[in-house]
């Protein structure tokens, strides 16, 4: 028997753009039968028809945690991000515009006002001002990150380009500190392909060369990476979009990627690879005609179409997942985890500096030895 409450559950389901098939499959695993559900949707279809009050039905978001529900085909994710770029190519376009500008503009100045300080700084003391204007380029970056999001999540709305730009700077730094986060958790990939570097030469010495121990310890680095990565990626969609802290968004994208791991790996990397693809031909087309020609062309494209496709592209996955799952609370042992990554990779990352800091006082000294010889 049909209640008001199936009808009122089947028209917002279609409302989420949620197809029959699906409402009834959902539906059917709650017990009800075929025929009431054939006659819920005529209902729907054409309303009128007096309804009696409705039993309780579980929403769809609250059905059997354990089944895993598959996400959306690589085509319809596709699809759904150029139909997103396309609504907002003005939108997506002007922000763009709005922050190469004031990073240029930051930059260039930055630049000119350090300059005549380089030829009197030591080695040292130049990284480290190269390394304050990458840090404010990236602070920059932050917000214009921030408002690809937002465009992409208020694809139907009104909301203003100067609400949006006022919007991602109040998120600048939660947002930059995530970033921050997400690279010290995954630096201590960066250890296992030292240790191998370091201890693996001595031991395979004459038996593989160089090159190749290289190419092996790139794959070190790179599988560890990858698998934080993936788990990690949907926590700059979580930050922007809901009210949560930036160590709780790294949680919440790892529950939310548990189980979906492979089917978001093969997502993002068909996308990749066909970012691989137009950049690889660009670049070896118009590097024939002018090498300069061809990198400006594709900062054009970079900006007007890759960055905000991938936003989107990214965004779909985030929305397809969010709909088809609900999070369970992050564990003790998660929680544990990260922070002890975020540790080893501080303590890395103070390493890395001091090495640093090692080899160009090196470099000095030999330089004023040199300078020392007679020629």
């Amino acid at each position: 028997m049909i209640t008001q409450q199936l009808i009122d559950f089947i028209k917002d389901q279609l409302k989420q753009g949620k197809s029959e098939e699906d409402i009834k499959q959902t539906l059917l695993l709650q017990g009800w039968k075929e025929e009431d559900l054939n006659q819920g949707f005529f209902t729907v279809k054409n309303p009128g028809m007096d309804i009696p009050s409705p039993p309780p039905i579980v929403n769809s978001s609250a059905t059997d945690s354990n089944s895993l529900k598959r996400l959306s085909g690589i085509k319809e994710l596709f699809f759904n991000s150029w139909a997103i770029f396309k609504n907002n190519f003005w939108r997506f376009w002007l922000i763009s515009i709005v922050y190469v500008l004031i990073i240029a503009a930051i930059e260039i100045g930055l630049f000119f006002i350090f300059k005549p300080l380089f030829s009197v700084m030591s080695s040292w003391l130049s990284l480290f001002l190269f390394f304050i204007m990458g840090l404010i380029s990236t602070l920059i970056i932050a917000p214009y990150s921030v408002s690809l999001i937002l465009i992409a999540e208020n694809n139907d709305s009104p909301k203003s380009l100067k609400d949006i730009i006022k919007i991602s700077f109040k998120k600048l730094f939660s947002f930059w500190w995530l970033n921050f986060l997400v690279s010290i958790i995954k630096m201590p990939a960066l250890l296992l392909g030292m240790v191998f570097f370091f201890f693996g030469i001595p031991r395979l010495a004459g038996q593989i060369s160089l090159d190749t121990l290289l190419r092996i310890d790139a794959v070190i680095l790179l599988i560890p990476s990858a698998i934080i990565s993936i788990y990690l990626c949907l926590s700059n969609f979580i930050l922007v979009l809901n009210k949560e802290t930036a160590f709780n968004s790294l949680l919440k994208s790892k529950e939310y990627i548990k189980r979906y791991w492979w089917p978001v790996l093969g997502r993002l990397l068909l996308i990749t690879s066909l970012i691989f693809v137009i950049t690889w031909v660009i670049l070896y087309y118009f590097s024939f005609i002018n090498q300069e020609l061809a990198i400006a062309i594709l900062g054009i494209l970079n900006i007007m179409i890759i960055s905000p496709v991938w936003i989107c592209y990214n965004y779909s996955i985030y929305k397809n997942i969010r709909e088809i799952k609900t999070p369970s609370p992050s564990s003790k042992k998660t929680k544990f985890l990260f922070i002890a990554l975020g540790i080893l990779g501080l303590l890395m990352t103070g390493a890395i500096i001091y090495f640093i800091d090692y080899i160009l006082r090196m470099i000095d000294l030999v330089g004023l030895a040199l300078g020392d010889i007679p020629l």
